[in-house]
């Protein structure tokens, strides 16, 4: 007897077993962390994808600046979408390629810059310049959005005059832009030169507008300095996210995102911040707005972040601007030269 109930003791005092309530109740439990936890590590990983994308700017906004302080102007617009850069013809109204060719000297990518040099002038020439645009770039892409790799164009064919054609036989990728520049408040679309030659280009007074026209910071041929933006440096937006449908954030099948990033004014690269009003019962809204599937302006700003656009000046400080600012506020923010400074701290 007493060896029998000495083994059952022991039996009782090691047992290890769980019951399958116990089980459920671990298991629910680990759920019910795992739950609190998720949306703060989403959180966390935002926060920094954000943080990237605000270091993204700032560096653009950093070379920008040296061009301004080399050249006496910010990197020029380019002439259309039609023309990539060409590394022979500066950084001015001579240069046909957009905003961000010009900026790829200051960016360290002289190599980028100069990809077609060594066949200037050769029946070659139009094949290796394509280079430019075949190297997917980190510093222009939000990490909150998509990757660094080249995307497909869908809509074809695309016809430059100093590049390979971008259809399924020359080029049917190619590096994007996530951001654009400040063309200002006037109205536009996308812009080809109308010029097929250099010559042309270099005598043609048939431009979309007369240079004055425009009051934003980059748009076709510009060169424009410091002390023609009268409203401040600190108040004049330089360059910013853009909007995009996220149903096309691979895929290159709209208009908004069609093109590669270094030929000049198209509104893949460029944005301007004229208030919008959809309806005179409706009062304007800003031309800022957050990425949202089936819509698309394919002229305002935006961004995939959930509450704030990301902005750098022409003094190169970087703002998070809310999709809920004031409508006039914003406008005001793209245009160098229209008398209204706009604190700060109002946005």
């Amino acid at each position: 007897m007493h060896s029998i109930a000495a083994r059952q003791a022991a039996r009782g005092r090691f047992a290890t077993g769980f019951t399958l309530v116990e089980l459920l109740v671990v298991i629910a439990i680990i759920g019910i962390l795992i739950a609190l936890l998720l949306p703060a590590v989403q959180a966390a990983r935002e926060a920094a994808r954000q943080t990237q994308c605000c270091n993204n700017l700032k560096q653009l906004g950093i070379a920008a600046n040296v061009c301004l302080e080399k050249n006496g102007y910010f990197p020029s617009g380019g002439w259309g979408n039609d023309w990539g850069g060409d590394p022979t013809r500066g950084f001015g109204h001579l240069q046909p390629g957009g905003w961000i060719y010009n900026l790829l000297s200051y960016l360290e990518l002289q190599a980028v810059h100069d990809a077609g040099l060594s066949a200037y002038g050769t029946s070659t020439y139009i094949t290796a310049n394509t280079l430019q645009t075949q190297t997917p770039l980190a510093m222009f892409i939000c990490p909150s959005r998509r990757r660094c790799v080249l995307y497909p164009f869908s809509i074809v064919p695309r016809t430059f005059q100093n590049m390979a054609e971008s259809d399924t036989s020359g080029m049917p990728s190619g590096s994007r832009t996530d951001y654009a520049a400040n063309v200002g408040t006037t109205g536009w679309d996308e812009l080809g030169s109308g010029v097929s030659t250099l010559a042309q280009g270099d005598s043609s007074t048939t431009w979309y507008q007369a240079d004055s026209n425009w009051n934003g910071i980059t748009y076709q041929r510009s060169e424009v300095s410091a002390g023609l933006i009268t409203d401040g440096l600190s108040c004049t937006i330089l360059y910013g996210e853009k909007e995009l449908d996220p149903n096309h954030y691979t895929d290159g099948n709209t208009y908004c995102d069609d093109h590669p990033m270094t030929p000049g004014i198209d509104n893949d690269m460029y944005r301007f911040t004229t208030a919008v009003q959809p309806s005179p019962s409706v009062p304007p809204l800003p031309g800022v707005m957050r990425d949202t599937p089936g819509q698309a302006s394919q002229s305002e700003f935006g961004s995939a972040h959930a509450t704030t656009c990301n902005f750098v000046f022409c003094d190169g400080s970087v703002h998070k601007i809310s999709y809920n600012v004031d409508a006039m506020t914003f406008q005001y923010l793209g245009s160098r030269n229209d008398n209204h400074p706009v604190n700060t701290t109002n946005f």
